[in-house]
């Protein structure tokens, strides 16, 4: 298995089902610094080396102010000149949002550095499991474009995962969850209704999930409201299933 990708509502608790789901299997990190790390070691191990010897305050100023926009940069390109259609079609639709467009093409332009800076660092017993990837962008611009998007094209075009896992939970689930940690993504100046919205968003997830098997597109919905166990033990079952399967 290449990679995955876990998408799902904000709220829904991805970032911890990948948490749980790096102590069972060798996940490579895809969030926070760790991509930029791997492309630090690929460029050169002795500059890397050298990197990772520094106080961490200074690490953080160089990385901050210089590497991570040289990697990004760098790999982007890359990721460009890999999948032009894709790019086509995401910038495309990034460009129709009026309210949030920049910000929008930010996460999509992270996502697809993270994804060649993951998938060249990964080997071949490792599993690239990505949060916030280039699928879970579909939501962003389908929320900010009010459901008048057809997602077909992005989707077509998109690199595919070997396995798409949704996370899913009720909307009232999601927002407490949002409101417990202090941070609630649909939360915007000129939103009037939090609850409204995450609505709109869950009833996205679902019918992206519904469009994504009628695409015969590797994907699976697990419910994450109970506990975290149960949660992992259905996870852990689908992607048992998908290497049998494909054995």
């Amino acid at each position: 298995m290449d990679w995955i990708e876990v998408i799902g509502p904000p709220g829904a608790g991805k970032s911890t089902v990948i948490d749980e789901l790096s102590t069972e299997q060798d996940i490579i990190e895809t969030y926070g610094m760790a991509p930029y790390k791997y492309a630090i070691s690929k460029e050169n191990n002795a500059i890397y080396n050298m990197f990772h010897k520094l106080p961490d305050a200074i690490k953080k100023t160089i990385m901050d102010r210089y590497l991570q926009y040289r990697l990004g940069a760098k790999y982007f390109d890359i990721f460009l000149l890999n999948y032009p259609e894709f790019a086509s079609a995401a910038i495309n639709s990034i460009k129709r949002i009026e309210r949030g467009k920049r910000s929008t093409f930010g996460r999509w332009r992270r996502a697809a550095q993270r994804h060649i800076m993951c998938m060249e660092s990964q080997n071949d017993q490792q599993i690239v499991c990505f949060d916030e990837g280039i699928f879970q962008q579909i939501f962003t611009i389908q929320w900010y474009l009010r459901g008048e998007w057809d997602s077909t094209e992005y989707i077509r075009s998109a690199p595919t995962p070997s396995l798409i896992i949704i996370v899913d939970a009720p909307w009232e689930v999601c927002l407490d969850r949002q409101r417990d940690r202090g941070n609630i993504t649909v939360n915007k100046s000129w939103v009037t209704n939090v609850e409204r919205e995450q609505q709109i968003i869950n009833n996205a997830v679902d019918s992206f999930y519904k469009k994504l098997l009628s695409f015969d597109f590797p994907v699976v919905k697990v419910d994450n409201i109970s506990n975290i166990t149960h949660t992992m033990d259905e996870v852990n079952k689908e992607i048992n299933k998908y290497h049998s399967d494909n054995d």
